[in-house]
C-alpha cells in the first residue's frame, strides 16, 4: 500500500513539475528550478525599495531581504550582530514573539515605560543616563513599534519619532524599527517610517510585512537595510 500511495504521489508531482514548465518560457523554465536570488525574489525585492521610497526612505545605499516571517527576520538581525550578554531596548509592554527572541539569544532587556501618549521622553532619557554610567553594559540595540504598538496600539507621532531616533543617534544606539502594523490605517494619514530619517546612515533596521492586510500564511517579510549591513549576516553564511 506504501508503495502505491509512493507512486501515486510521484506521477501527481510529475505532471505538475510537467505542466508548470511547459506554460514557461525556456528562460523562465530553468530559473524556476534553480534555487533563485539569495536575498530573495527580485522583482518583489525591487517592488519593495520603490514602495519604501514612497514612505519617504533613501533606498539609494540600502538592500533589502525577504525572509520567512517575522520571527525569522528579527532573529537573523539580532544572531548576526549580538551577542550573549548584550542590552536592547524596548518598550514596556512590547510584542511577546520579540520577547522570546531576546531571551532566547540571551540578551538583557532594558523596558521603556509607556503611557497612553507613548514614550516618557524625559523619564527615558534620565534611565538612559544612568545605564550608560555603568561601562559594562553594552546596549545593541533600541527594539521599537512606532505604528499601531503591540500591544497598546498607540501610534508614535511624528515629533516623537523624531526624539527618539536623536536620542538613539547621540548614544550611538542602533534602532530596529519594527513596521509590521504600519499598513493598518483607515482615515488616518500615513506617518513616516524613523528609518526615513537615517537615510545614507545605517542606524535603522526596518522589518516590514503584509501580513496584516494580505495573507499571513504567506509569511513574507521584509528587512531593510544599509548595504554594509546586510554584507555582514550574509558573510555569516
Amino acid at each position: 500500500m506504501l508503495k502505491l500511495q509512493i507512486s501515486i504521489h510521484y506521477c501527481v508531482y510529475t505532471i505538475f513539475i510537467q505542466k508548470a514548465l511547459s506554460l514557461q518560457t525556456p528562460d523562465n523554465a530553468i530559473k524556476i528550478l534553480n534555487y533563485g536570488y539569495a536575498k530573495g525574489y527580485k522583482p518583489l525585492i525591487d517592488y519593495l525599495l520603490s514602495y519604501m521610497n514612497i514612505k519617504g526612505v533613501d533606498t539609494s545605499n540600502k538592500v533589502i531581504l525577504i525572509t520567512n516571517g517575522f520571527t525569522e527576520g528579527l532573529d537573523i538581525i539580532l544572531s548576526s550582530f549580538t551577542e550573549k550578554g548584550d542590552y536592547i531596548i524596548c518598550e514596556n509592554p512590547t510584542h511577546n514573539t520579540a520577547i522570546k527572541i531576546f531571551k532566547s539569544l540571551g540578551l538583557n532587556i532594558i523596558g521603556i515605560d509607556i503611557n497612553k501618549n507613548g514614550i516618557d521622553f524625559n523619564k527615558f532619557k534620565e534611565d538612559l543616563y544612568k545605564i550608560k554610567l555603568d561601562k559594562s553594559i553594552k546596549i545593541k540595540f533600541a527594539y521599537i513599534t512606532p505604528s499601531y504598538h503591540n500591544p497598546t496600539g498607540i501610534v508614535m507621532s511624528p515629533e516623537d519619532r523624531y526624539k527618539f531616533y536623536n536620542i538613539m543617534k547621540e548614544n550611538n544606539i542602533a534602532i530596529i524599527e519594527d513596521g509590521f502594523n504600519e499598513e493598518l490605517l483607515y482615515t488616518s494619514s500615513h506617518i513616516f517610517p524613523i528609518a526615513s530619517l537615517d537615510n545614507l546612515n545605517n542606524g535603522v533596521i526596518y522589518i516590514g510585512s503584509f501580513s496584516k492586510i494580505l495573507f499571513p500564511g504567506i509569511r513574507i517579510v521584509w528587512i531593510l537595510c544599509d548595504k554594509d549591513v546586510i554584507k555582514k549576516y550574509m558573510f555569516l553564511f
